[in-house]
C-alpha cells in the first residue's frame, strides 16, 4: 500500500494501518513529496505497489501525465487496486486508467472525518457508466437521506445525507457548540452526524453524490447546485476535470457563473454540451480552459485559488473611449472581450443580464429601452445603431407604443362584412390549456351543449388538439364524452392574423358564436414590448374576428393586477365600473400590457363585451383539484407544509377554487346583463396565506423560515427554490432584517378583497376551512 497523502491527514491512518493489520506492507514516500506525480510513479514501480488511494483532481493530473509519456503507463502495472475519495469521481478518468491497466479494481470511497474517513464503498464496474454511485455502508455503519428537518426521504429524493454506526466520532474536541449542531441522537440508528453532503438512494438502496449544501452557488437570483453542472461537463468527451465557480462581487451585480476545465475539450464544445442538458439558469457564461487545477495540501481543488486564477476585473462602461453600448454589453456579462457583433445571449446573456443592459442604457441615453430590443437586436452595434435611430428617427418606445395603441382603439378594421346573427351553437376560446383556461373549457362542455372551437398553439391542428386533451388529463378532468364537442385550431395570438391563413379565418369568422378570449403571455420581467403582440395585438385580432362573425359577444378574461397600482393610490376598494381609461396605469410590462387590451375591448362599443378580472385563482374544490404549480400561492402553501413552519407575517389575498370560478366565467358568458360592463371574480373575504398551514406548523421569524427556505432549496427542493427566487428577486433594495423580509413576504400576494369589491357576478359558494 503506497501512502500518498500527508500523514497528519486523515487518510493517512487507514493508509498506513490497513495494510499492516492484514500482513501487507505500506511505503511511505520522502516527507513533502506526496503530491510529486513523478516520484509517486517511481514508488510504485519500485516497491511493486499493489494498492493506493488518489483524490480524483490527483487521479486527473496523474492521466495527464500519461498521455503525455505513454511510457510510464508500464511502470504502474503493479497496480491491482484504487481507491478514489475525497470528491466527487470522474467516470471518465476512471475509464481512460481502467484502459490502460485492464483488470484494475476501483473503488469509489466516502466518509469525512467525523466518521472514519471511509465508510461507503462502491466498487466501479462499467455498467454504471457516467453515475458512479456512492455505494452502500460496510458493515456496522449507517446512512440515511433527509429532509431540512431530518426526515427520512424516499429513493430519488434529493436531501442531506446524515451518517451512524460505530464509525461515527464524538463530536469536536472543546467545541460543544459546533458538536452540537452537526452530531446529534436519533434512535434506533444512536449518534449521527450532519455531512453537509448532499445525495440521494437509488432504488438499489445505493447512495449518489448530489453536491455540497455550502458549495451552493447564486446567480441572478437562482440558487444552482455546482455539482450537478459540473457532473453534466465531465461527461462531455475531451473533459478531465470540472469546477463550477462564481466569480465577481455582489456589490458590482456582475456575478459570473464559470465552469473550469482541464482536457483537450474546447471552450464552444462544452458550451454546446452544457446548453443541450442544462436549464438555461444552470449554464455557464464561459467555460475557462487551463492546465492544471491548482490543489490543497489534502489533494483536493483549491476553489479559491482557481477562482482568483479566472476572475477578470469588472470593465469600466466607457474605459478607453470605447463604445458604450458594448461597454455596457461587456461589464454585464463579464467578458471583456466580447465583441461589437457577438450575440449576447449566445455569450450566456440571460433575462435578468438583459434587464440590467436596458435599465443602464436608458439612464445612459436617456431615452426608453426594453428587453424587446436587447432581442432583436442581440449584439451591440445592431442594438447602438437602433438607439442612434431612435434619438434621430423616433423608432416607437413602449411609451410611444402604448399611445399608439390606445390612439388607435377604434381603429381595429374587421375581415369582411357581417353576417346575420344566430343561436349560440359554437364558442371560440383562447388560452385552453392554461390553468384556467382548461378548467373553463371543461365547465362549458359540462354547462352547456355548445361546441368549442380552441386557438391553440401547435405545429398542426393534430399536435394542437393533443396539448388540448393532455391538459385535460393532467388536471384529472374526464373528457372521453366530450371529443365530438373540441376542434383544436393551430394558432398564435403573437402572429399577424393569429398565424392563419385569410381563407381559414372567414371560416372562423362563420363558424363562431361567441368568443371567450383568456390566452396571453405572462412573463413579470419583460417590458410591454414584449407582451405586446400576444397580449394586444392578439386581442386586436380577436376583436376583429368578433366583428367579422357578425359582432358575435366577446368576453375577455382579465386580471385585478390591471388596478393594483391604482387601488393602492387611491386607498379604498375599486368597484368593477371604475372608468379603466382614468385609473393609474400600472408600472409592469405584463399588467400594463391587459390594461391596453381592456382598453381595446371596451373601445369596440359595437360588440357586446363583457371584462372579467380574475383573483387569485386557487386549485379546485372539488376530486379533480390540481394545483397550479407556477402559482406563487402553490409554491408558498408548499413551503409551509414542507418546511413545517410558517413566518410572523401577515399573508392575505383571495381564496377562489377553480372550479368556482369557471362556473362564474361560464354564468357571466350565458347571463346577457353583464355585457358592455365589467366584472370582478373572485371569492369575497380575505384569507390569512399564513393560517392555511394549520395547528401543527410553528410560528417562526421570518429571518428563520427564510433560513430554512434557503436550505430547503440547497438541498434540491425545486418548488421551494422557486419560491426562494421569486422572494429574492422582490427583495432588491428591501433589506435583509426581520422587517425588510416580513415586508416582501407580506406583499408576495395582494389583498384582493380589501383592494376591490366584488360585483353580483361574483363566485357565490363559500371557501371552505
Amino acid at each position: 500500500m503506497l501512502q500518498n497523502t500527508r500523514h497528519t491527514f486523515d487518510s493517512a491512518f487507514w493508509q498506513l494501518f490497513w495494510p499492516l493489520t492484514t500482513g501487507g506492507a505500506t511505503v511511505v514516500p520522502t516527507a513533502g513529496e506526496h503530491l510529486d506525480l513523478q516520484h509517486t510513479i517511481d514508488l510504485i514501480d519500485t516497491h511493486a505497489v499493489t494498492v493506493t488511494d488518489f483524490v480524483p483532481a490527483v487521479l486527473g493530473a496523474l492521466l495527464t501525465l500519461l498521455e503525455r509519456r505513454p511510457a510510464t503507463v508500464e511502470r504502474l502495472r503493479s497496480l491491482r487496486h484504487l481507491v478514489v475519495g475525497g470528491e466527487q469521481i470522474n467516470p471518465q478518468d476512471v475509464r481512460a486508467l481502467r484502459e490502460l491497466l485492464p483488470g484494475l479494481r476501483v473503488s469509489n470511497a466516502y466518509g469525512p472525518s467525523e466518521a472514519s474517513i471511509g465508510m461507503i464503498f462502491h466498487e466501479v464496474t462499467a455498467e454504471d457508466g457516467d453515475d458512479i454511485p456512492l455505494g452502500r455502508p460496510i458493515d456496522n455503519c449507517v446512512a440515511v437521506v433527509v429532509d431540512v428537518d431530518g426526515r427520512p426521504l424516499p429513493p430519488g429524493a434529493t436531501g442531506e445525507i446524515v451518517i451512524g454506526g460505530a464509525c461515527v466520532g464524538a463530536g469536536y474536541h472543546g467545541d460543544p457548540h459546533r458538536t452540537a449542531r452537526r452530531f446529534f441522537d436519533s434512535p434506533p440508528f444512536g449518534r449521527m452526524y450532519r455531512t453537509g453532503d448532499l445525495g440521494h438512494l437509488d432504488a438499489e438502496g445505493r447512495f449518489h453524490f448530489g453536491g455540497r449544501v455550502d458549495h451552493q452557488i447564486k446567480v441572478g437570483g437562482v440558487r444552482l447546485e455546482p455539482g450537478e453542472i459540473e457532473n453534466v461537463g465531465l461527461a462531455c468527451k475531451g473533459v478531465r476535470q470540472a469546477v463550477a465557480l462564481v466569480v465577481g462581487s455582489t456589490e458590482s451585480r456582475a456575478r459570473e457563473l464559470l465552469l473550469v476545465i482541464t482536457g483537450t475539450a474546447g471552450e464552444e464544445q462544452v458550451l454546446a454540451h452544457l446548453r443541450a442538458r442544462l436549464p438555461r439558469a444552470g449554464i455557464p457564461q464561459r467555460v475557462v480552459i487551463v492546465p492544471d487545477m491548482p490543489l490543497t495540501e489534502a489533494g483536493k481543488i483549491d476553489r479559491r485559488r482557481l477562482a482568483a486564477r479566472v476572475e477578470r476585473p469588472d470593465s469600466p462602461p466607457s474605459a478607453g473611449g470605447a463604445d458604450p453600448v458594448l461597454a455596457i454589453f461587456r461589464s454585464a456579462l463579464r467578458r471583456p472581450d466580447f465583441a461589437a457583433d457577438d450575440d449576447f445571449f449566445a455569450a450566456g446573456g440571460n433575462s435578468l443580464q438583459a434587464v440590467a443592459v436596458v435599465v443602464e442604457l436608458s439612464d445612459r441615453f436617456g431615452t426608453d429601452i426594453g428587453v424587446r430590443d436587447v432581442v432583436e437586436h442581440p449584439t451591440a452595434s445592431g442594438l447602438g445603431r437602433l438607439i442612434a435611430r431612435r434619438g434621430h428617427d423616433r423608432i416607437p418606445s413602449s411609451a410611444d407604443l402604448v399611445a399608439a395603441d390606445l390612439a388607435g382603439l377604434v381603429a381595429i378594421p374587421a375581415l369582411g362584412p357581417a353576417r346575420r346573427s344566430r343561436a349560440a351553437r359554437t364558442v371560440l376560446l383562447t388560452g385552453a390549456t392554461g390553468f384556467v383556461g382548461t378548467r373553463l373549457l371543461h365547465e362549458l362542455l359540462e354547462q352547456t351543449d355548445l361546441s368549442v372551437l380552441c386557438l391553440t398553439r401547435g405545429d398542426n391542428d393534430s399536435h394542437a388538439r393533443q396539448r388540448l386533451l393532455d391538459a385535460l388529463s393532467a388536471q384529472g378532468l374526464n373528457h372521453a364524452g366530450y371529443a365530438g364537442r373540441i376542434t383544436a385550431v393551430a394558432a398564435d395570438l403573437a402572429l399577424p392574423g393569429l398565424g392563419l391563413t385569410d381563407t381559414r379565418q372567414h371560416r372562423l369568422a362563420e363558424e363562431c358564436d361567441l368568443i371567450v378570449h383568456g390566452g396571453a403571455l405572462v412573463n413579470l420581467l419583460y417590458d410591454y414590448r414584449m407582451h405586446r403582440e400576444p397580449n394586444v395585438l392578439g386581442t386586436a385580432e380577436i376583436i376583429r374576428l368578433a366583428r367579422a362573425a357578425g359582432g358575435i359577444p366577446l368576453h375577455y378574461i382579465s386580471t385585478l393586477g390591471v388596478l393594483y397600482d391604482h387601488a393602492v393610490a387611491v386607498g379604498q376598494p375599486v368597484p368593477a365600473d371604475v372608468d379603466i381609461t382614468a385609473v393609474t396605469p400600472p408600472l409592469s410590462g405584463y399588467s400594463l400590457s391587459k390594461w391596453v387590451a381592456e382598453r381595446l375591448v371596451l373601445a369596440a362599443d359595437d360588440l357586446p363585451v363583457t371584462v372579467l378580472r380574475l383573483g387569485e385563482v386557487m386549485p379546485a374544490a372539488d376530486a379533480a383539484a390540481v394545483p397550479n404549480p407556477t402559482a406563487l400561492t402553490h409554491l408558498l402553501l408548499t413551503a409551509f407544509e414542507r418546511l413545517g413552519t410558517v413566518p410572523r407575517a401577515t399573508i392575505r389575498s383571495d381564496y377562489s377554487p377553480l372550479d368556482t370560478i369557471a362556473r362564474a366565467i361560464v354564468d357571466a358568458i350565458r347571463d346577457p346583463a353583464p355585457r358592455g360592463r365589467a366584472a370582478h371574480l373572485f371569492s369575497p373575504g380575505s384569507v390569512h396565506f399564513d393560517d392555511l398551514a394549520g395547528a401543527r406548523a410553528q410560528r417562526v421569524p421570518c429571518s428563520l423560515f427564510l433560513s430554512r427556505l434557503r436550505t430547503a432549496a440547497a438541498a434540491g427542493d425545486a418548488e421551494l427554490g422557486a419560491l426562494l427566487a421569486v422572494f429574492e428577486h422582490r427583495a432588491a433594495g428591501c433589506g435583509d432584517d426581520e422587517a425588510g423580509i416580513r415586508a416582501v413576504l407580506e406583499n408576495l400576494l395582494q389583498d384582493n378583497p380589501a383592494l376591490f369589491t366584488t360585483s353580483h357576478t361574483r363566485p357565490k359558494e363559500p371557501v371552505g376551512a
